[in-house]
């Protein structure tokens, strides 16, 4: 059976950011931190294309992600030099133009595909129909967050394993599921963290659920439902 496990609201208001000054910190420099990861180990692997004296379309797809993770960066530090509290793909970042959900899950999946890659972990997308047309709102930093924690429990039950990303909508609903099948829930990563609750935060703002669950061969899954379609865009990936 799927049990599920309640999870503790670490903050963050319905507006998208926390009314505590030093929660808003934390979760601003937990974001940078999940983008600066992704985008150092992507440079590093064009880096030694490059030495090799070697340019490939991969190398030009690690430089595009790089690019489009310090856009983000960039607008999460203006607006918080504005003094506003906001999350990747908030509709207050007034530069960002929108993306559909299929790109927002692609780009996640990229920047953290090193990542994954350094532990013995593979990151496997599933989008169904419907998903490459609809606005991808704030569900980005979702799927950012999901992902990670997927990767950091396969990291901890140190062997290799796969993280599953699948984005449907299913009677009105966006039904996002990230899977991994590591250790599962008991005294792991999963249930920690500011990252887990800034999503939780996110997704019941945008009047959805999330639940975090084991599954039956082992593991855990992130469930997330929320109202199809998502509101009105507001993040911008790559160019």
């Amino acid at each position: 059976m799927l049990v599920a496990m309640e999870q503790q609201h670490e903050g963050g208001s319905a507006g998208g950011g926390s009314e505590n000054p030093a929660q808003a910190l934390r979760e601003l420099v937990h974001e940078l931190a999940t983008l600066l990861d992704g985008s150092r180990r992507c440079l590093s692997l064009a880096q030694r294309d490059l030495d090799a004296g070697r340019e490939s379309g991969e190398s030009r797809r690690q430089l595009e992600t790089v690019r489009g993770a310090l856009d983000r960066m960039a607008d999460l530090v203006r607006c918080a030099m504005s003094g506003a509290a906001v999350s990747i793909g908030s509709d207050a970042l007034g530069t960002c133009t929108p993306v559909s959900l299929a790109q927002a899950v692609r780009h996640a999946r990229d920047v953290l595909e090193m990542r994954a890659a350094a532990c013995g972990a593979r990151i496997v997308l599933r989008l169904g129909d419907g998903v490459e047309d609809l606005p991808a709102g704030r569900l980005y930093v979702v799927v950012l967050n999901g992902i990670r924690n997927a990767i950091e429990a396969i990291e901890r039950d140190g062997r290799p394993g796969s993280v599953f990303v699948s984005c449907m909508i299913e009677g009105g609903e966006v039904s996002l599921e990230i899977s991994d099948d590591g250790p599962g829930l008991d005294g792991q990563v999963h249930g920690s963290g500011v990252g887990l609750g800034l999503s939780r935060s996110i997704v019941e703002a945008m009047g959805g659920s999330l639940a975090l669950v084991e599954r039956d061969e082992g593991g855990a899954c992130l469930r997330v439902r929320v109202p199809a379609p998502v509101g009105g865009g507001g993040v911008r990936i790559g160019p």
